[in-house]
């Protein structure tokens, strides 16, 4: 095989790296198709992020290219019920519009007891939504371990308080300090449910 990954592939490859050991400073970096194309590769064959390399993307685009495989379906583990509400969720700031980024040394732990507090406050408001709207499978961690994201804005996340949500005390002083720090979107990181 004589091709060789085009630089937006390599970038897009290098972001899921980063990523999913925690380090990651731009989700995309510019490579967005390639980013879900390389996605799309890791679910349908379930490989886990710390193994994928150049070589091994390489591989999978070379037998796409000759019809050996087929990427181009979306995957489709999306919403609550793929969601392993007995793990814990991080939860951490992003800022920026398009391109979403992490704030460094802000990550916060829920606790699962937490977490299913909170999702079941949500539905009995009727506000289930904040989560579900934007809960997609984005990314996994560098174990292999797959999940399920959703990235409300902390003007939402706020909007939610106001009508009565309650989060415990110690988040509630998190989305203090993260407004401070022109924190736009808030992440949750679910772990997805084992096959």
């Amino acid at each position: 095989m004589n091709r060789m990954l085009s630089e937006n592939y390599k970038n897009a490859l290098n972001v899921f790296r980063a990523q999913a050991n925690g380090d990651v400073t731009d989700f995309f970096k510019g490579c967005v198709t390639e980013t879900q194309h390389i996605y799309r590769i890791i679910m349908t064959e379930n490989i886990p992020v710390n193994v994928i390399d150049e070589a091994i993307l390489e591989k999978f685009l070379h037998e796409e290219s000759e019809g050996r495989a087929d990427y181009s379906k979306p995957v489709d583990r999306d919403g609550l019920q793929y969601v392993d509400t007995e793990k814990d969720v991080e939860v951490y700031p992003c800022v920026g519009n398009t391109f979403l980024e992490p704030i460094d040394g802000q990550l916060y732990r829920l606790s699962s007891l937490e977490s299913k507090a909170i999702l079941n406050q949500l539905r009995c408001m009727g506000k289930l939504s904040l989560i579900t709207e934007s809960l997609q499978s984005l990314a996994q961690r560098v174990d292999g371990t797959k999940l399920q994201t959703a990235l409300p804005s902390l003007c939402d996340v706020k909007a939610c308080i106001s009508l009565g949500l309650v989060l415990p005390e110690s988040l509630i002083e998190k989305l203090k300090l993260w407004e401070t720090l022109s924190c736009s979107v808030i992440s949750f990181d679910f772990e997805e449910l084992k096959n």
